[in-house]
């Protein structure tokens, strides 16, 4: 490994359409809180869907942006407010695909 061949990088702005998910991470920096641990369990149950066969891939973005729509972010204050709202974002994903 070189790291003189890679001193001149250069990037590009990123494709909406081709990365839909970056769109809901910015709007996870815009909403603070723990919104992060909320699209991160949304992305885990959308995914667990996807590999047992039950939602095509791009389905798993529209289940995080739907969880993240209606979530309302709150500071948490320790650990346990964290994982309490992994449990409830995992459980309204879980919602959300017995509805699709």
């Amino acid at each position: 490994f070189d790291p003189a061949r890679f001193s001149r990088l250069t990037f590009e702005t990123p494709d909406p359409e081709r990365y839909p998910a970056l769109e809901l991470a910015r709007r996870v920096l815009e909403m603070g809180g723990d919104s992060g641990a909320v699209l991160n369990a949304a992305d885990e149950v959308g995914t667990e869907a996807f590999l047992e066969g039950r939602i095509p891939f791009p389905k798993i973005v529209d289940l995080s942006r739907a969880v993240l729509e209606g979530h309302r972010p709150k500071s948490p204050a320790c650990l346990e407010d964290v994982l309490e709202a992994d449990r409830k974002a995992r459980a309204e994903a879980r919602r959300i695909l017995e509805e699709w």
